[in-house]
């Protein structure tokens, strides 16, 4: 998650910031492999990942891995779970970009985005264009499977390009 409108209320923000992102994404990186590993190793027949029973192939996988449809539930269920944390962080992640840009004037319709509403203390409309947004560009995928996964190889690539970015940025040449 970007922490940009966060810096404000974090004290030697040009430091500590930036440090904290780079460890995110050295633990992340690091617990990700990790996974993955376990996950290929895991996986069962070839043939049957290749061409899965069901919808989403690590279903099957963590049927193949239990041996038991209430392991694999749990397991799912797991998953669905953490899925459904994220994407409420990534929303709200975003919907705090969006209010902060909007506030500094940033945005068109600066005055709708960036309206707290009084007793609330949440910026309800960035909220909810956040989640109107996420919600059109997952429909993509009913459309073209192909279409919604380079949407979501651009977001990965962007992601993994953060370190060489940084580098470029904070980090003086020697040389």
């Amino acid at each position: 998650a970007n922490n940009g409108p966060k810096a404000e209320e974090i004290r030697d923000a040009s430091r500590v910031l930036p440090r904290a992102m780079i460890w995110a994404i050295v633990l992340n990186g690091t617990t990700g492999f990790i996974m993955t590993v376990t996950f290929a190793y895991c996986i069962g027949p070839l043939d049957a990942a290749i061409h899965p029973p069901y919808f989403f192939a690590f279903i099957g996988t963590f049927y193949n891995a239990t041996g038991s449809k209430a392991g694999a539930t749990v397991m799912i269920c797991i998953i669905t779970l953490l899925t459904l944390c994220s994407a409420i962080s990534n929303v709200a992640t975003a919907s705090r970009q969006m209010f902060a840009f909007a506030r500094d004037r940033g945005l068109p319709a600066a005055d709708f985005l960036s309206y707290v509403r009084p007793g609330w203390d949440i910026p309800l409309n960035s909220i909810l264009v956040s989640m109107c947004i996420t919600a059109l560009l997952s429909l993509i995928n009913l459309g073209s499977t192909v279409a919604f996964n380079a949407i979501i190889s651009i977001g990965v690539v962007s992601l993994l390009s953060y370190p060489n970015t940084y580098r470029q940025a904070y980090i003086p040449d020697i040389s």
